[in-house]
């Protein structure tokens, strides 16, 4: 894809200059001379799945935010994929990246996190239903099943206004 940007002097005369090429498939990023996307292509077709971690190690005289910028633009070309996640020391999971075309796969949720989502009427009505079976563990004495259908039978005559 070429992107113009068109300067016109006051002598209407256009400036071809500054004509960019922008790359939009694997060849246009491995034709490029000593790019960070073409380092990080040649490592992707050695090594199939790689990390950011490594990526970084592979490439130590670049930095982290040029890394991170490139892998972005990658990704948003749809060059490069995440292909799966690995689980890391810290909180969050790393992102596999792999060549390809295809969609990402979800980042996984731990159950700490889901509880940690909950919203604030979730977390009342779950504390009111704790409370309520609380009291009525309290109050309502341990029944077998014979006696619960007693109970119910009662309750149900009671409702209809047999009784």
């Amino acid at each position: 894809m070429v992107s113009k940007s068109k300067n016109i002097n006051l002598k209407g005369n256009i400036n071809v200059s500054r004509i960019k090429i922008i790359p939009t498939s694997i060849e246009d990023y491995l034709d490029k001379e000593n790019s960070t996307a073409k380092n990080i292509l040649q490592l992707l077709m050695v090594k199939k799945t790689v990390t950011r971690q490594d990526i970084a190690e592979h490439l130590p005289n670049v930095l982290v935010r040029a890394i991170n910028a490139t892998v972005a633009t990658l990704r948003r070309n749809r060059i490069i994929y995440v292909s799966g996640w690995e689980k890391s020391p810290k909180l969050r999971p790393r992102a596999k990246l792999s060549i390809g075309d295809q969609p990402d796969e979800f980042v996984p949720t731990s159950k700490g996190h889901q509880q940690r989502k909950m919203t604030g009427e979730e977390k009342i009505s779950q504390a009111i239903g704790a409370r309520y079976d609380a009291i009525n563990k309290a109050l309502v004495p341990a029944r077998n099943m014979k006696q619960q259908r007693v109970v119910n039978q009662r309750y149900l005559e009671h409702v209809q206004g047999i009784r």
